[in-house]
Parts: structure tokens; sequence; C-alpha cells
């Protein structure tokens, strides 16, 4: 803008602008011409007197943002004087932010044409001062109505906005203090007025919070929110509060209730004693808080806490309000409290006075209430209808007019004691004679009403227990029947029991005889058989060996399935406990079905999980035996193929120290697989999936059965899956204990197997105690060449005697003998001289595990079931004569 385009006015008014205007053009002439336009116009109102007068800001700016002029209050804002400020911008002299916001205004009055109002804050350059401004900000036009620039005006109204502020929060106090006085009025409860007023105080008086919290008297002293509004809930969650005098107990509501005056808390962000809640208060945008305490009833403190989003809300005025109305809130809960009890009480009378009415009226108890000289004040319906009378017909007469004779001096004299004040009310067993000449029993219970202690009325309830009698003596003579019954059953149940131990115990010692029985000729078949295979060398006779070994060899497992099964059946089976080396039991089980399975082409294979335990402790001959009926199943029914052994572990996520170590083995097989509808009685006795007269394979159809009672004996699971020309899986998943004793332990080094040394048994003097002779010959020849001297007893008192006169190295005792048997010949011989830790070992064919805890319970040191091998009876020897005789108790 040029200087020719500014009105006369304009330089007139501000010589300054016109000095400035020179000094930066080149152009002398078209400054003479408007000197002289500015010179012709003196007359005109000079307006600069004004400008300096007003106390005001005032300024002017060109279209550019350029100052023009500006008066003396304005050079204080900027702290520059005017011919300073003049030719100038606004980010000359304020920041970015502040420049950008006036030059924003100003293009709004430009582009619209019109004043437009605006406020800010600006700080003083010349003395810091923080003033509110409002400015009006108005374009100028020139005589061709062209807007040339822009004049402002602002005004401080910093003071004027503070008196708002404070009128609006008395404002807003004295709404809350109105609202809350009616709300009075209306609240039913007192938790509807603390929450009432909660919400009054957030929408009605606009602060953005508010809480009521009760003071307890708990070891914290904690304050206890039980009412809000706004963003209470989630301001107050995580957050505690206290009137103990400690950190929490120094913010407003603690100090509150101490001191039962209300205390302000003005800024969140300066005040330290509002650490412990200072990050969530700001979080909700709250700057300052307040603490009203009040009574909440006679011996409860309450606090209304209120939050505003600028700080210093809380001015004395206010305050005073908010007093009156936390104070008239008090007011109000004990009116509530009072009205709530009155309402309670009024409703308790109605609901007591119908109770009395409709008992007094429909009830099935007679009631009559009578004056203390047993004149009728009020009978009802039943009492009447009990005693067969109308209600006119009872006018004339009296209760105990009523009462049977017999009965009526005890009820004269209870009543007297009621009348005397002995006692508060009596309840008796009575008989009333009716209006037809019936007796009824009834129970009486009496009571009496008194005032100034005096008896008023009398009030007595009478139940008609007349059938309730009557059943109670027929429930008598039922009960007598009854019992008479009950004690003739309990003698056949006794009889029974005493028949079913009986034949349980017969079935036990027929299990016993059976084993013994059938072990002993087994022991002398086997035995026979193996001198035979050893001193024949002709191949017909040596093959008809193998084949009549083999066939006794099956026939000895069928009876061990036959006794195992029953011995399960009669809860006579009981497991063992000792450390074993897992991986030697499945070894051993692969090694027993090897030959079978190279024969029909079946490769074994192990997968084997590398965390599992080396040691366990349990039943491993079970665990055994199981694995073994799994593996001879599979190779028997897989023609080729692979037979594949797994075991891993199971793990648990709750696992601890001592726990069980669960497995899960599995026999997987490439066989001829199992049919679905077989697979439910595939583990039950004596069951088989081929049932045809001409089944290709064999079997008792019991080791399956057996399997399944062991596991779940050991408390295991067991299963099956399996598809037909597939294969099948056979799993079992079962507990061990860790093992009890480390794999260095000389116990556990002990439970290996060891060779035994050619000359190892060379001149031991072993007494064998045996009445059988093949058995006999049995033991003795399949030892020769061991170097062992034998010496006989034909039965137990012969073994005795001759361990009396001579000293055995070791004895062989069997158990079941004439004269005496072997355990009483035990316990003889370990009184002897010298045989206290002498291995004595029962050789027998009782094979029970409660026969081997009979055994050793005699004294003996280990037991060996018939038939046994004599390579296995040399190892078991030779391992007892290595023991040293004090360890040999705790070897057993």
């Amino acid at each position: 803008m040029y200087p020719d385009a500014v009105p006369d006015a304009f330089w007139r008014l501000h010589p300054p602008a016109l000095t400035a205007v020179r000094s930066g053009r080149q152009h002398d002439t078209q400054v003479d011409a408007l000197s002289e336009k500015r010179e012709k116009r003196h007359e005109r109102v000079d307006l600069s007197a004004l400008m300096t007068a007003i106390p005001d800001l005032v300024w002017v700016k060109d279209l550019d943002g350029v100052y023009l002029a500006c008066n003396p209050e304005f050079e204080k804002f900027f702290g520059a004087r005017e011919a300073d400020i003049i030719g100038k911008r606004d980010h000359d002299f304020v920041g970015q932010m502040q420049a950008d916001y006036f030059r924003k205004s100003d293009l709004t009055a430009i582009a619209s044409g019109q004043s437009c109002t605006s406020e800010s804050l600006i700080t003083y350059a010349s003395d810091g001062r923080q003033v509110l401004v409002q400015s009006v900000k108005t374009p100028l036009f020139d005589a061709h109505g062209r807007i040339y620039a822009v004049a402002g005006v602002s005004r401080d109204v910093t003071a004027m906005r503070q008196t708002q502020q404070e009128l609006k929060k008395i404002n807003r106090a004295s709404r809350l203090l109105a609202e809350a006085s009616r709300m009075l009025i209306h609240a039913e409860t007192e938790d509807d007025l603390l929450h009432q007023v909660c919400e009054l105080a957030v929408k009605e008086a606009g602060y953005p919070m508010a809480w009521v919290g009760e003071a307890r008297y708990d070891d914290a002293r904690s304050i206890h929110p039980i009412a809000c509004a706004g963003g209470a809930a989630d301001y107050l969650n995580g957050l505690s509060f206290s009137w103990a005098d400690d950190e929490r107990g120094h913010g407003p509501c603690g100090i509150a209730v101490r001191t039962m005056h209300p205390v302000c808390n003005q800024n969140f962000l300066s005040n330290p004693a509002m650490a412990p809640w200072r990050e969530a208060a700001l979080r909700h945008g709250f700057q300052s808080s307040a603490g009203l305490p009040f009574k909440l009833d006679d011996d409860k403190t309450g606090v209304l806490s209120l939050y505003a989003a600028e700080p210093d809300a809380f001015q004395t005025d206010e305050i005073e309000l908010l007093t009156r109305m936390v104070d008239t809130l008090g007011y109000g809960l004990s009116a509530t409290k009072a009205r709530r009890s009155r309402d309670q009480a009024l409703t308790a009378l109605k609901e007591s006075e119908f109770m009395f009415r409709s008992q007094f009226d429909l009830g099935n108890i007679g009631i009559n209430i009578t004056t203390p000289d047993k004149r009728w004040v009020r009978y009802n319906r039943r009492y009447c209808e009990m005693l067969g009378y109308r209600e006119h017909e009872l006018c004339d007469m009296k209760w105990e007019h009523l009462v049977h004779p017999e009965d009526r001096a005890a009820a004269l004299l209870s009543y007297q004691r009621l009348l005397n004040g002995d006692v508060d009310h009596y309840q008796m067993d009575q008989r009333a004679i009716c209006k037809d000449g019936r007796i009824i029993d009834l129970t009486v219970s009496v009571a009496c009403y008194r005032a100034n202690g005096q008896t008023q009325l009398v009030i007595a309830s009478l139940l008609d227990v007349t059938d309730k009698l009557q059943t109670q003596r027929e429930l008598q003579q039922y009960r007598e029947e009854l019992e008479q019954l009950v004690g003739q059953r309990t003698h056949e149940l006794e009889l029974a029991r005493n028949d079913a131990v009986t034949a349980n115990q017969a079935k036990s010692t027929f299990l016993a005889n059976m084993s013994h029985e059938i072990r002993t000729p087994m022991n002398a078949i086997i035995g026979l058989l193996a001198l035979l295979k050893r001193d024949v060398t002709e191949p017909i006779q040596a093959q008809r060996l193998e084949q009549a070994d083999a066939a006794s060899a099956h026939l000895l497992q069928i009876i061990n399935d036959i006794l195992d099964i029953s011995k399960i059946e009669a809860g006579r089976l009981t497991l063992a406990e000792r450390d074993f080396d897992l991986r030697d039991v499945l070894a051993h089980v692969f090694d027993m079905v090897r030959v079978r399975a190279s024969q029909a082409r079946v490769d074994l294979v192990q997968d084997l999980d590398p965390t599992l335990p080396k040691y366990l402790h349990g039943d491993d001959m079970r665990l055994q035996q199981i694995l073994l009926n799994f593996a001879s199943n599979a190779v028997k029914f897989t023609e080729r193929g692979r037979v594949a052994l797994s075991v891993k572990l199971i793990s648990s996520t709750q696992q601890t120290s001592g726990d069980p170590t669960w497995l899960r083995l599995s026999l997987e097989d490439t066989g001829i697989g199992i049919a679905p509808d077989k697979l439910d009685d595939l583990f039950k006795a004596f069951e088989q999936v081929d049932r045809s007269l001409t089944r290709r394979y064999g079997g008792t159809g019991l080791g399956l059965a057996i399997s399944k009672r062991l596991a779940e004996l050991m408390g295991g699971r067991i299963g099956v899956r399996s598809q037909p020309g597939q294969g099948s899986t056979f799993w079992v998943e079962l507990p061990f204990a860790p093992a009890r004793r480390s794999p260095g332990d000389p116990q556990t080094r002990a439970q290996a197997r060891q060779p035994v040394h050619p000359d190892q048994l060379k001149g031991l003097r072993v007494l064998l105690a045996e009445d059988n002779a093949i058995n006999r010959l049995v033991t003795i020849e399949g030892m020769a060449g061991s170097g062992i001297e034998f010496d006989v007893a034909l039965n137990g008192e012969e073994a005795v005697l001759k361990a009396s006169r001579h000293q055995y190295d070791l004895i062989l005792m069997d158990v079941q003998m004439p004269l005496m048997n072997g355990l009483e010949a035990t316990q003889l011989i370990r009184q002897l001289s010298g045989y206290a830790f002498t291995p004595i070992l029962a050789m027998t064919a009782n094979a029970f595990e409660e026969d081997r805890r009979e055994c050793l319970a005699a004294g003996m040191t280990d037991h060996v079931s018939k038939p046994i091998a004599p390579h296995l009876l040399q190892e078991r020897i030779a391992h007892w004569m290595s023991v040293r005789p004090g360890d040999r108790q705790d070897r057993q």
C-alpha cells in the first residue's frame, strides 16, 4: 500500500507514521504533496490526543499486518516505543503461536468487512503482568469504500471474568443447595439420597465428579465410597482414602473427617499432600477438590468430595453454601431414616395385625382370649369346631368347664401361677370334653398381657393332637415290630457273612493247595526234562525233549494265568514294591519274544523317550507281565512287518517333587487287526477274537484280562486301538514312584543278576529239607557240578535235628512237609546257636505273595517258588552267600 492511497485524516492523526514513511521513500515530490494536503486539512479534529487518553490498548495495522500506530498502553504491552513498533509486525514482539493468533483475527475482520471480537490471555512485556483481554478489531475504509487498514482495541476483562467465575461458582453452589433441599422431601432411603446428591452435583452444579465416603473404624481408618457420580467409578478404582494421621489421611477427605470442617485442595499439581492421588486426578482432568464432612447418623461420619476442572476453584462464599448444603444433607438423612423407621414400624404393625387376624380367624389352632377371672373376651372359629360348640353356646361357660376332670386341678394350678407372676407362660398337655362327650387330647400354650404389673388378658392356643398321639402309639408298635425284624435279619446276615468268610477262606485255601499240588509235579517234570536234556545226545530224542520242555513251559504259563486270574478275583493278588531298571525290563520283554519274532520275520523296534528315568520303584514283574502279554500277542498275530514298543513320559503341569511318574507304554503291530465289534470283549476273561472250532491262533484268552486287572491294581489304565488288516496298538498308562535308592547304592547293585563263577559254590554245605523224592532228585542232580555238598532232610523235624548236629552254610526249606512244616522248622532253627543269620531259602510250590510274607515272617531269608530252573537257583544261592551276615535281614 502506498501513502497516497491512505486517507489524509490518518496521517494527520498519526504524524510518526508519516515520518516513518518519509524515511523509507525516495519520492520527495509525493511526500511534499501529502504534506501540503495535511496542512490544508488542519481544520479536521486531531484525534491523536484521544488515542493517548484511552486506557485500553489501541493500535492500527495495514492489510499486511504492519503496525501503523498505537497508543501508550499498547507500548507497555510490547515494551517498546511507538516509533519502534510502527513498521513492524506481531512476530517481532511475541511468540509465533500468539502472533499467528493475532494475524488470524486480523484476517477474519478483513475478510468479513465487519468488527469481530475475541478473548486472549496476554503478558505485558513491560512488567510481566498477565491479563485477559477482550479485543475488538474493525476494518477501516477509504473514500472509495475499500479496506485499507484494521484498527483494534483491547480491554482488560480479567477482573470482570474473575467476578463472573466467582458468581458462577456461587450460583452452582446455590443451585445445588436449592435442589438438594427439594430432593430431601422425595428421597425414600439414605442410599437414594446420597446418590441423588452426587448426581445433582455433577448434572446441575457442573462439578465433573462427586462421591460420598463413609469413615470406618477399621485398622486402616479407611474412608469407603458409598455413593458416586460423574467419573468417580473409574477414578476411585484402585485408590484408597483414610482419615488416619498418615500420608493417605492428609487429603481433604481425611482432614475434613478428623476436624469436622470443610477442607479445600486448590491445586493437585502443586499441593504436596495430594501426591498419592495426583496422577489419577490429573489423568481425569481434575485440578482442585474439596472435602465436606457431615453426619451420616449418630455414630457414623460421612464426607462429600467434590472435584473441579480448574485450580483455585473453591472460594469462601462457595464453601459456605456447600457447607450449608451438607448440613442440610445430614438433617435430610436423619429425617429420611426416621421416616423410613416410621414407615417400617407402620408396615410391621399392619403385617402383625394381618398375621394375627389371619391366624386367629383362619388358623388351624384354637385360640381364646379371657380375662383373669376366666370370662371370655374372644375365641376363634377353630376353637368352637374342636369342641363341637356353636359360638353363642360358649358365652355362659368358662374354659375350666371344658377341661377333663382328671386334668382340671393341674390346669388351674398352672393358671394361678401365671396370674401370680411366677411364670410368663406355660405349656401343658391336657384332655378336653367335647359337646358330644368325646374326649380329645390337646397341647395348650398359655401367656398373658400385663400392664402396671397386673394381668389384663390371658391368651391360650390349643392344638388338637389326638390323631398325632394315636399315630405315635401306632408308630411305637411298628417300631417294636421292626426292631424284632431287624434283629432277625441281622442274625441271618451274620450267618450269611460267616458263611461267605468261610467260603472265601475255603477258596483261598483251595487256591493255595491247587498252586502247591500243580507246581510240585510241574517242578518234577520240568526238572527231569532239564536233566534228560543235559544227558541225552541222540538228535531225535533231544528234539522230543525240547518239544516236551516247550509243552511243559506252555502248560506252566497256562497254570500261572489261571492262578493269577483266580487270585485277582479272590482279592489275594498283591503288588511288590522295589527299585528296578526300566530299560532292563523292556529289554527282557523283547528277549523273551525275539526267537519267535525272528521265525515270523517280524522286526522288533523300540522308541524310548530320552527323558525317561533309569530307575523307578514299583512292581517290575507285573509290568513285565503286561508288556509280555502285549508283545506275545503282537508277534503271534503279525505274519510279517514289525512290532514297535513306545515308552513316553506323561507330563503334568502341576507335578511336584515326590509325585508319581506316569508312563505310557504301547505295542504297535502291523498284524491282522481286530474288528470294531470285538474290541469291547477283548479284555474279558476267557474271551478270544477267533472263537471258531478251526481257529488259527491258540491261547486261553486270559492274558489281556490279567493285564487289565493288573493295570487297575497298579492304579493305571489300559486300552487298544485297531483296524482290521492294518494292525493294532495296545497301550497301558501306569504310575511309578521315584526310585528310593540311587543307582550306586550297594543294595541296588546287589539286585542285579551276577553270573555264578564255576568255583563260587564249591565246598558249600547245604541242607535240603524236601519230602518229595523226585524234587530232591531234580534239585541235587540239577546242581551237579556246582560243587555244593547236599545233606537231605525228609521233613521239618529231621531238618531241625540235623541243623542241631551240623553247621550248614545254607538251608533250602520246603514249606509243606509231614510231621513238621517248614515254617515251624525255620523258627526252631533260628533259635539254634550259629543260625541267627544263616540263609534259609523257602523253596516251595506255595507261590502267593502272602505265602512269601508268611515265610519271611517265620524267619526265612528268601522265597523261591517252584518250579525253578537249576541255574536260577544257583544264582539265588550265590547271591545270599555273597551278602554279609549282618546285612541279610535288610536284603530280604
